[in-house]
């Protein structure tokens, strides 16, 4: 792939917590060295899974947004994430509003109201693969072109006619 891999990791400390996020980058994601923006000065990760490479910028993003609301990363003390990511930047206090000027409170609120279409379908898949792989994804189409899965079998794992398609399994949940 020319230019920039675009992709979702996870990196973790060895029996610890871990990190959700996404990374564009100019050399393959299996030899990046990053580990991720954190700022818990406890975290010391020392490996990294990437969980999905796309093709674009904003997919990559869609996927962590989706990963971060699943896994309430700003919550869940598993993760060293301090915040989710929303398409407009990371979440934050509600006073913190209260200081944006007029112009800065209109373009937040369009930014908000295109992030709520995006997905507007309402719901994503979550695709369990032999041995923990998690995909998330908006395009069932597209990902099972990407990673070699049969879309007719999902949607029958999917249906409950089939426990599993060569050890894949599927469910469909709610946008956040």
């Amino acid at each position: 792939m020319a230019g920039k891999w675009h992709y979702v990791y996870y990196s973790h400390e060895e029996w610890g917590r871990g990190y959700i996020g996404k990374r564009s980058s100019r050399v393959p994601p299996e030899t990046d060295p990053y580990m991720g923006s954190f700022t818990d000065k406890s975290f010391h990760p020392t490996k990294k899974i990437v969980l999905a490479v796309f093709d674009t910028e904003k997919e990559a993003l869609q996927a962590e947004i989706l990963l971060h609301n699943f896994y309430q990363v700003d919550r869940n003390p598993h993760f060293a994430n301090r915040s989710k990511q929303t398409s407009t930047g990371f979440t934050c206090p509600p006073n913190a509003y209260q200081s944006l000027s007029p112009q800065q409170k209109f373009l937040r609120n369009y930014k908000i109201g295109q992030a709520s279409s995006i997905g507007s379908k309402g719901f994503y898949y979550k695709l369990t693969g032999p041995g923990g792989v998690i995909i998330v994804t908006l395009n069932l189409k597209s990902t099972c072109r990407e990673h070699r899965l049969n879309e007719k079998n999902l949607i029958q794992v999917l249906s409950g006619k089939r426990k599993h398609s060569l050890g894949w399994t599927i469910c469909k949940l709610p946008l956040p």
